[in-house]
């Protein structure tokens, strides 16, 4: 038979992690050799070869008991073959004696001895026969206790290679089974499995060894060098020697002067929040050797690190990481590719994560996978140079709160995606303020139905001309002070949802909206509104009837309201102003509006707050056009 495994020898060199074995040939019962096909798992087939080891040699064991028991009959049978032959000889040694029957009894001692050849021969080629399976099974059995010496080898290599002095005292012992188990590719157990939710720090001094199991199989190991469950860092100058970290696996913060940290980041460190916040270093040695594979927190990492622009090495793994909150808040420098392992398929917090990283301008990534997000506030603000695409995983199908989102994002002008869903949003405040590029689709999931803040929304977002879709449900807003302020671009329908009835502050809604002049629409329902201060200030194109639901009896501010809008002209005499504290310079500048506001109830008392309120506009608006009490406060 072929050798068997000869593949062990070359893998017990190499010793890859995890080990993978290929193909294996077990004996069975008709004597053939078993072939398990290479397209099975390396579990499936490291598993079936454990338990084929210790049933094949139980089998052979069994077969060379037959082979025996078969060997001693044919020996008996051959003595007694042989005992005859010697009869015969005997019986013609007398018989020729005897001339008259000499040649008959010779002719029947010839067909004998011939029989008695014969059946010598086949017993002698079976006992050769048998000596051969004999010899074939020893030394299938020996290859099979080699196999199990090489395999437990193996075994102990990779856990001398990855697993030894690597034990945390905060692991429970089925965590360390685990990690060995990956590590191999064996299924393994636990020789004591009342041990499984032992911490590794709970043991006795007289018991650090590791012991496991599988079927006849069974080896320990030393741990070698526990790491103790807290550490407190070590620094020394510039560097940092040691790492410190609590139960929680949180790493300690280092030193913001520090510019060297060990290459080697331990594997059971999972929270990286904050440590290297405020640094002031633009490269910090041995970051790049970091494999951060476990880590499940990033929030804050590189807060504030104003000067730190470095590559961020390919083991920066955060395929784990569930929070990336302010990760890059304030590292104004940074600009480097974030690499091919920036996995986000399980991070739920991003707000703040780019805000004031003022450089950055690197492509996202293809695993920028946003679909577990909930919170992407203030998410760029202030990437004042940022404009890559956003990627086809930009999925904000879970996000509740977008405000500010955008904020100062001036360079920003990419397509929103097919996956920007807004449905669950309920703030989208300074969303796109002073995103002064922007100007793409909104998209049709862009479904504001749960939003109740807009204020600020599209402030300055100088640029911005999109229609706001059939999903721009305003129903349960109730802020939208400057929503429209600065987009001096922006003149599109406000849509059939663009429901006020809940809003109570309008202030500089318009303000400087220069280009629009749409109608407000049916739905537009002040009724509840305080504050319209500045409200149409400086939009200079808008001429449209306010309609039948601009209720302004419980408007307080109208100051500013209408200055700078030198186009509007439309009726205003049924408008309740009882309420109302303000109004400085409401119509100044409105150089076309000359309306009859006679009838208006005007109770302020004070003359500062009715200051400038009709300066600058049309000549004929004045005199009796205006209220009484508007009159006697001006002196006219």
């Amino acid at each position: 038979m072929k050798k068997i495994f000869k593949w062990i020898t070359i893998i017990s060199i190499l010793i890859p992690t995890p080990l993978v074995l290929p193909v294996f040939y077990i004996y069975n019962s008709n004597n053939k050799s078993k072939h398990f096909s290479n397209n099975m798992t390396s579990d499936q087939t490291t598993n079936q070869l454990i338990d084929h080891l210790n049933n094949s040699i139980i089998k052979i064991k069994t077969t060379i008991s037959k082979i025996k028991i078969k060997i001693n009959d044919l020996l008996s049978e051959k003595e007694q073959l042989e005992s005859r032959l010697r009869n015969f000889e005997k019986e013609n040694e007398i018989l020729s004696k005897n001339s008259r029957e000499r040649l008959r009894l010779f002719q029947q001692l010839v067909l004998k001895k011939e029989l008695l050849d014969k059946q010598i021969k086949t017993l002698q080629e079976e006992i050769e026969d048998k000596q051969k399976l004999i010899d074939k099974q020893t030394q299938e059995i020996n290859d099979l206790k080699r196999q199990i010496t090489t395999l437990k080898e193996i075994i102990s290599i990779n856990w001398n290679k990855n697993i030894k002095d690597t034990v945390w005292a905060g692991e429970t012992f089925s965590s360390l089974l685990n990690r060995f188990n990956k590590v191999n590719g064996f299924e393994f157990e636990l020789e004591d499995e009342s041990l499984a939710s032992t911490l590794i720090h709970n043991l006795h001094n007289n018991n650090n060894k590791f012991r496991v199991k599988k079927l006849g199989l069974r080896i320990e190991f030393d741990f070698g060098k526990i790491f103790p469950l807290t550490k407190t860092k070590i620094e020394k100058g510039n560097e940092l020697v040691e790492f410190g970290w609590d139960r929680n696996r949180k790493m300690e913060r280092i030193g913001f002067w520090v510019s060297k940290v060990p290459k080697y980041l331990p594997w059971f460190i999972t929270d990286l929040s904050g440590v290297f916040e405020d640094n002031n270093n633009s490269n910090i040695e041995g970051l790049t050797e970091w494999d951060t594979s476990n880590v499940t927190n990033m929030s804050f990492m590189f807060w504030g690190a104003k000067s730190f622009n470095q590559p961020l090495g390919d083991k920066f793994d955060t395929s784990k990481v569930t929070d990336m909150r302010e990760m890059f808040s304030g590292a104004t420098s940074f600009n480097q590719s974030l690499g091919d392992k920036f996995d986000t398929s399980k991070v739920t917090d991003m707000r703040r994560m780019f805000s004031g990283a003022r450089a950055f301008n690197q492509a996202l990534g293809h695993k920028f996978d946003t679909s577990k997000v909930t919170d992407m506030r203030e998410m760029f603000r202030g990437a004042t140079s940022f404009n890559q695409s956003l990627g086809d995983k930009f999925d904000t199908s879970k996000v509740t709160d977008m405000k500010g989102m955008f904020w100062d994002a001036r360079s920003f002008n990419q397509p929103l995606g097919d996956k920007f869903d807004t449905s669950k949003v309920t703030d989208m405040a300074s969303m796109f303020k002073e995103a002064k590029s922007f100007n793409q689709p909104l998209g049709d999931k862009f479904d504001t139905s749960n939003v109740t803040d807009m204020n600020f929304m599209f402030y300055q977002a100088s640029s911005f001309n999109q229609p706001l879709g059939d999903k721009f449900d305003t129903s349960k807003v109730t802020d939208m002070s400057a929503m429209f302020s600065g987009a001096r671009a922006f003149n599109q329908a406000l849509g059939d949802k663009f429901d006020t009835s809940k809003v109570t502050d309008m202030k500089g809604m318009f303000i400087s909206a220069s280009a629009f002049n749409q109608a407000l629409g049916d739905k537009f329902d002040t009724s509840k509104v305080t504050d319209m201060s500045a409200m149409f200030s400086g939009a200079r194109a808008f001429n449209q009837p306010l309609g039948y639901k601009f209720d302004t009896s419980k408007v307080t501010d109208m100051s500013y309201m209408f200055r700078g809008a030198r186009a509007f002209n439309q009726p205003l005499n049924n408008w309740n102003t009882s309420n109302v504290t303000d109004m400085t310079s409401m119509f100044s500048e409105a150089e076309s509006f000359n309306q009859d506001i006679s009838n208006w109830n005007v109770t302020i008392t004070e003359p500062e707050k009715v200051e400038k309120f009709n300066k600058g506009v049309h000549k004929e608006f004045t005199g009796s056009k205006l209220p009484k009490r508007i009159r006697e406060l001006l002196g006219i």
